[in-house]
C-alpha cells in the first residue's frame, strides 16, 4: 500500500489539474485595458465527432503597443506569468532578454499536431520573451500542452509586443525525455532494478497491474511495465519462466489492454505511439 500511495502522489504531481489562473487573469486584465492598444487574431480547431468538442489546435495572438509611461501594465502581466511557474503541470519556463548585439534565441511553438504548423518567437535580436508550457490537465495520456508567451521589444517611447497562447502536441524530444524520467522514477519506486528471482519478477508485475487497474491515469504505469518487460525479461529469462507463467502474464496484460481500449488489438504496433495501450501491447510482445 505504501508503494501505491507514493505512486499516486507521483501521478498527481505529473497531471495536477491546476489551471493557469494567474496567467489567464493577467491576460484578460491586460487585453481589457485601453492603454494597451490590443488587436487579436485567433484560430481554433475542435474534434467534430467528440461530444465534448475538445480543442485539438489553438493559436491566439494579441498584438499590443504601449507607451513607456504605461510600462507597469507589462510588468504586472509578467508577474502574473511568474506566479504560475510553480503550478505542478508547468514543465517548462524560459525567459530571454534581447537587445542589439545579443544573440537571437529563436523558438518555434507548435500549433496542433502538425509539426509544420508553428509560430516563431525570438526571431529578431531585440525581442524579449517569457514562455511557460503546461501539460493539458484534462488529458490522461499527457501528450498535449498549453504554451503561453509574452514577447516584446522597445523602440523610442513605445513598447511593441505579442501575447501568444497555443495548444499543441508536446514536441517528441520532450516526450522522450519525460518518458525516460518517468520510467526511472517508477522503476526505482517499485524496485524494478532489483529483480533477482522469479518471485521478485511476479510480485513487481502484480503490484504494477493492481495500481494500473485501480487508477484512471495509466500511461505512467504502462511505461514502467514496458520497461520491466524489456529490461527485466532478460533476468526473467535467466530464471526460466515456464510456459504457463508466460501465458499467465500475457493474459494479464491482455486484460489491462482491454481495460484501456479493446479496439487496439488490430492496430499496428509502434514505438512512436505514446499511449498506455500501445505500451502494454509492446510489453506483451516481449513475452514469447
Amino acid at each position: 500500500m505504501k508503494h501505491l500511495v507514493t505512486l499516486i502522489a507521483i501521478m498527481i504531481c505529473a497531471i495536477d489539474a491546476v489551471a493557469q489562473t494567474n496567467i489567464k487573469a493577467g491576460i484578460a486584465d491586460f487585453v481589457g485595458n485601453a492603454d494597451a492598444h490590443v488587436t487579436r487574431s485567433f484560430s481554433e480547431d475542435r474534434t467534430p465527432s467528440d461530444t465534448s468538442a475538445r480543442v485539438t489546435s489553438k493559436c491566439d495572438i494579441y498584438t499590443f503597443s504601449l507607451k513607456q509611461k504605461h510600462r507597469q501594465l507589462l510588468t504586472t502581466l509578467l508577474s502574473r506569468f511568474e506566479a504560475d511557474r510553480e503550478s505542478t503541470n508547468c514543465y517548462s519556463i524560459i525567459s530571454h532578454t534581447g537587445g542589439y548585439g545579443v544573440q537571437r534565441n529563436e523558438r518555434q511553438l507548435l500549433i496542433g499536431d502538425n509539426p509544420n504548423n508553428y509560430i516563431s518567437i525570438g526571431n529578431t535580436q531585440e525581442e524579449n520573451y517569457m514562455l511557460l508550457c503546461f501539460t493539458d490537465p484534462e488529458e490522461t495520456e499527457l501528450q498535449h500542452r498549453y504554451a503561453y508567451v509574452v514577447a516584446w521589444y522597445e523602440e523610442d517611447k513605445e513598447i511593441y509586443g505579442r501575447i501568444i497562447v497555443t495548444y499543441s502536441r508536446i514536441p517528441d524530444h520532450i516526450l522522450q525525455q519525460r518518458s525516460h524520467s518517468i520510467e526511472s522514477s517508477i522503476k526505482a519506486e517499485f524496485g524494478l532494478g532489483h529483480i533477482n528471482s522469479k518471485a521478485d519478477f511476479m510480485v513487481a508485475f502484480a503490484m504494477l497491474k493492481r495500481a494500473f487497474m485501480e487508477e484512471q491515469t495509466r500511461l505512467l504505469i504502462a511505461m514502467a511495465i514496458y520497461k520491466m518487460m524489456t529490461e527485466g525479461c532478460e533476468e526473467a529469462g535467466a530464471i526460466a519462466l515456464r510456459n504457463e507463467e508466460v501465458a499467465f502474464l500475457r493474459s494479464e496484460l491482455q486484460e489491462m489492454i482491454d481495460a484501456t481500449d479493446p479496439t487496439l488489438q488490430s492496430a499496428p504496433l509502434s514505438k512512436d505511439d505514446i499511449t498506455a495501450g500501445n505500451y502494454l501491447r509492446l510489453a506483451k510482445a516481449q513475452l514469447k
